[in-house]
């Protein structure tokens, strides 16, 4: 026969099970959820660029998820791939690399020429981070992976011929 303390004592340790247990759960479930949150978006090629006789295929952000999304989780960016985001209204753009794998190098346009460069903008695990700004309005802004802009001789003021391969240019 067990005691009153005894009884107590069980009855505790049988709480702090559950709660364990419980706590356990909620954690596993966070996890869960940040994996999956974790997980890059890839777009399908709808656009082409035409950069110093290099051809980049572009993945389109349309959306603002898209968009807010944009190269976030990714391992890498392959040399002739590139992601373009549609600044609707045109105006002055900032962005940062928060959750980025990789440094970018950011073509901000406007009417199909280049307002502004950003190179080599760095991956940031930080919650806050360094902010990349266009200054100038721009309606288009093109990520490419980081030493791309150098490497094609890109300069401000160059035209980038961009064709949408469904022949529309998207808006958001």
């Amino acid at each position: 026969m067990l005691t009153a303390t005894q009884k107590k004592h069980r009855k505790i340790s049988a709480n702090n099970a559950f709660c364990i247990a419980t706590l356990m759960s909620g954690l596993l479930l966070l996890l869960i959820q940040a994996r999956i949150e974790k997980q890059p978006q890839f777009l399908p090629i709808s656009a082409k660029a035409q950069i110093s006789g290099r051809e980049i295929e572009l993945e389109v952000a349309q959306t603002p998820q898209q968009q807010s999304m944009g190269l976030m989780y990714r391992g890498e960016l392959s040399d002739t791939r590139g992601m373009l985001y549609t600044i609707d209204p045109p105006r002055p753009v900032k962005i940062w690399m928060q959750n980025m794998r990789f440094p970018v190098d950011i073509v901000y346009l406007q009417n199909g020429q280049i307002a502004a460069i950003q190179v080599e903008a760095q991956p940031c695990d930080a919650i806050a981070c360094p902010m990349y700004s266009s200054k100038a309005t721009v309606d288009q802004m093109i990520q490419l992976r980081g030493g791309t802009t150098a490497e094609l001789g890109l300069e401000v003021g160059d035209r980038v011929p961009i064709q949408f391969l469904d022949g529309e240019i998207p808006r958001t």
